[in-house]
Protein backbone atom coordinates (compact mmCIF):
# COMPACT_ATOMS: atom_id res chain seq x y z
CA UNK A 1 0.00 0.00 0.00
CA UNK A 2 1.08 3.78 -0.82
CA UNK A 3 1.48 5.96 2.65
CA UNK A 4 -1.92 7.67 0.93
CA UNK A 5 -3.21 4.49 0.88
CA UNK A 6 -2.31 3.25 4.59
CA UNK A 7 -3.45 6.90 6.23
CA UNK A 8 -6.46 6.23 4.67
CA UNK A 9 -6.99 3.26 6.17
CA UNK A 10 -5.96 4.09 9.55
CA UNK A 11 -8.78 6.79 9.12
CA UNK A 12 -11.39 4.84 8.51
CA UNK A 13 -10.62 2.20 10.85
CA UNK A 14 -10.13 4.93 13.66
CA UNK A 15 -13.63 7.06 12.40
CA UNK A 16 -15.36 3.89 10.72
CA UNK A 17 -15.18 1.81 13.95
CA UNK A 18 -16.81 5.19 16.39
CA UNK A 19 -20.34 4.77 14.97
CA UNK A 20 -20.70 1.74 13.44
CA UNK A 21 -19.50 0.03 16.80
CA UNK A 22 -21.43 2.14 19.20
CA UNK A 23 -24.70 1.05 17.10
CA UNK A 24 -23.45 -2.53 17.44
CA UNK A 25 -23.33 -2.20 21.37
CA UNK A 26 -26.27 0.18 21.90
CA UNK A 27 -28.54 -2.78 19.70
CA UNK A 28 -26.97 -5.33 21.32
CA UNK A 29 -27.57 -3.41 24.82
CA UNK A 30 -31.47 -3.53 23.99
CA UNK A 31 -31.51 -6.48 22.62
CA UNK A 32 -30.53 -7.96 26.14
CA UNK A 33 -32.91 -5.71 27.81
CA UNK A 34 -35.53 -7.08 25.23
CA UNK A 35 -34.08 -10.36 25.85
CA UNK A 36 -33.91 -11.16 29.71
CA UNK A 37 -33.20 -14.71 29.58
CA UNK A 38 -30.14 -13.99 27.10
CA UNK A 39 -28.56 -11.18 29.13
CA UNK A 40 -28.99 -13.60 32.41
CA UNK A 41 -27.25 -16.83 30.23
CA UNK A 42 -24.72 -14.27 28.96
CA UNK A 43 -24.13 -12.81 32.84
CA UNK A 44 -23.32 -16.61 34.24
CA UNK A 45 -21.12 -17.88 31.40
CA UNK A 46 -19.26 -14.79 29.51
CA UNK A 47 -17.78 -17.60 27.35
CA UNK A 48 -20.44 -17.24 25.12
CA UNK A 49 -19.68 -13.26 24.58
CA UNK A 50 -18.03 -14.32 21.73
CA UNK A 51 -20.67 -16.26 19.43
CA UNK A 52 -23.72 -13.59 21.38
CA UNK A 53 -21.65 -10.84 18.95
CA UNK A 54 -21.93 -12.31 15.98
CA UNK A 55 -25.64 -13.05 16.93
CA UNK A 56 -25.65 -9.14 17.89
CA UNK A 57 -23.93 -8.05 14.59
CA UNK A 58 -26.35 -10.66 12.35
CA UNK A 59 -29.53 -8.98 13.98
CA UNK A 60 -28.09 -5.25 14.45
CA UNK A 61 -26.32 -5.11 11.33
CA UNK A 62 -24.77 -1.42 11.64
CA UNK A 63 -23.86 -1.05 7.74
CA UNK A 64 -27.69 -1.61 5.70
CA UNK A 65 -25.89 -1.93 2.78
CA UNK A 66 -23.11 -0.74 0.27
CA UNK A 67 -23.19 0.36 -3.72
CA UNK A 68 -20.77 -0.95 -6.07
CA UNK A 69 -20.80 -0.37 -9.88
CA UNK A 70 -21.21 -3.55 -11.69
CA UNK A 71 -17.46 -3.89 -13.50
CA UNK A 72 -18.10 -6.66 -15.98
CA UNK A 73 -21.44 -8.07 -17.71
CA UNK A 74 -22.94 -10.72 -15.44
CA UNK A 75 -25.94 -12.88 -14.96
CA UNK A 76 -26.71 -13.88 -11.32
CA UNK A 77 -29.97 -15.07 -9.29
CA UNK A 78 -31.71 -14.95 -12.64
CA UNK A 79 -30.97 -10.96 -12.88
CA UNK A 80 -28.65 -9.60 -16.12
CA UNK A 81 -26.26 -7.04 -14.55
CA UNK A 82 -24.49 -4.66 -17.14
CA UNK A 83 -21.23 -3.12 -16.94
CA UNK A 84 -21.28 0.52 -15.30
CA UNK A 85 -24.85 -0.44 -13.76
CA UNK A 86 -24.82 0.45 -9.63
CA UNK A 87 -26.34 -2.56 -7.89
CA UNK A 88 -26.98 -2.04 -3.65
CA UNK A 89 -25.42 -5.13 -1.69
CA UNK A 90 -27.70 -5.65 1.26
CA UNK A 91 -25.88 -6.54 4.20
CA UNK A 92 -28.82 -6.57 6.69
CA UNK A 93 -31.25 -8.31 4.61
CA UNK A 94 -28.97 -10.78 3.65
CA UNK A 95 -28.04 -11.29 7.78
CA UNK A 96 -31.92 -12.39 8.16
CA UNK A 97 -32.09 -14.59 4.87
CA UNK A 98 -34.00 -18.01 5.70
CA UNK A 99 -32.58 -20.27 4.02
CA UNK A 100 -28.94 -19.57 5.67
CA UNK A 101 -30.59 -18.91 9.24
CA UNK A 102 -33.18 -20.74 10.69
CA UNK A 103 -35.96 -18.60 12.98
CA UNK A 104 -34.05 -15.60 11.30
CA UNK A 105 -35.29 -12.90 13.80
CA UNK A 106 -34.61 -15.03 16.96
CA UNK A 107 -31.78 -14.08 19.07
CA UNK A 108 -29.77 -17.22 19.76
CA UNK A 109 -26.60 -16.29 21.24
CA UNK A 110 -24.88 -19.64 20.41
CA UNK A 111 -26.34 -19.59 16.85
CA UNK A 112 -23.90 -21.88 14.52
CA UNK A 113 -22.81 -21.46 12.50
CA UNK A 114 -23.41 -18.05 11.89
CA UNK A 115 -22.40 -17.08 8.41
CA UNK A 116 -23.87 -13.65 8.37
CA UNK A 117 -22.29 -10.69 5.93
CA UNK A 118 -22.61 -8.06 8.67
CA UNK A 119 -18.81 -6.42 8.10
CA UNK A 120 -19.03 -7.33 4.32
CA UNK A 121 -17.74 -10.01 2.44
CA UNK A 122 -14.80 -10.73 0.13
CA UNK A 123 -13.31 -7.16 -1.26
CA UNK A 124 -16.05 -5.64 0.81
CA UNK A 125 -15.05 -6.97 4.38
CA UNK A 126 -14.61 -4.38 6.92
CA UNK A 127 -11.20 -3.99 7.62
CA UNK A 128 -11.58 -2.74 11.16
CA UNK A 129 -14.21 -5.96 11.75
CA UNK A 130 -11.68 -7.80 14.34
CA UNK A 131 -11.44 -3.94 16.45
CA UNK A 132 -15.07 -3.42 16.55
CA UNK A 133 -15.71 -6.72 17.42
CA UNK A 134 -13.50 -6.94 20.30
CA UNK A 135 -14.34 -3.52 21.43
CA UNK A 136 -18.20 -4.95 21.67
CA UNK A 137 -16.93 -8.10 23.75
CA UNK A 138 -15.49 -6.05 26.04
CA UNK A 139 -18.15 -3.12 26.74
CA UNK A 140 -20.74 -6.17 27.25
CA UNK A 141 -18.78 -8.17 29.12
CA UNK A 142 -17.97 -5.08 31.53
CA UNK A 143 -21.68 -3.79 31.65
CA UNK A 144 -22.74 -6.96 32.52
CA UNK A 145 -20.58 -7.71 35.15
CA UNK A 146 -20.85 -4.10 36.67
CA UNK A 147 -24.48 -2.96 35.92
CA UNK A 148 -26.11 -6.34 36.14
CA UNK A 149 -29.46 -4.27 36.41
CA UNK A 150 -29.17 -1.96 33.69
CA UNK A 151 -32.45 -1.23 31.89
CA UNK A 152 -32.89 0.61 28.69
CA UNK A 153 -35.43 3.68 28.65
CA UNK A 154 -37.42 2.13 25.50
CA UNK A 155 -39.13 5.09 25.29
CA UNK A 156 -36.56 7.38 24.89
CA UNK A 157 -34.37 5.88 22.35
CA UNK A 158 -33.46 8.11 19.34
CA UNK A 159 -32.99 6.11 16.23
CA UNK A 160 -30.51 7.44 12.89
CA UNK A 161 -30.73 6.16 9.52
CA UNK A 162 -28.95 5.79 6.38
CA UNK A 163 -26.40 3.93 4.68
CA UNK A 164 -25.41 2.80 8.63
CA UNK A 165 -28.17 2.35 10.89
CA UNK A 166 -28.54 2.27 14.88
CA UNK A 167 -29.22 4.08 18.17
CA UNK A 168 -28.11 7.51 18.25
CA UNK A 169 -28.75 8.35 21.66
CA UNK A 170 -29.78 4.98 24.05
CA UNK A 171 -30.74 5.96 28.02
CA UNK A 172 -30.28 3.87 30.35
CA UNK A 173 -31.01 3.42 34.17
CA UNK A 174 -28.96 0.86 36.72
CA UNK A 175 -28.68 0.70 40.73
CA UNK A 176 -25.41 2.10 41.58
CA UNK A 177 -23.40 0.10 44.11
CA UNK A 178 -23.63 0.90 47.68
CA UNK A 179 -21.07 3.57 48.91
CA UNK A 180 -18.25 2.30 50.45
Amino acid sequence: LTLDEQRRMVVQLVFGALHTTTYLINGALLLLDQHPEARERLRTDPSLLEPAVEEFLRLVAPVQGTARKVRSDETRFGAAFATGERVLLLWASACRDASEFPDPDALVLDRAPNRHVAFGVGLHRCVGAPLGRLQTRVVLDEVLRRLPDLRVERERIVWGAASTRGILSLPVRWTPPPAT
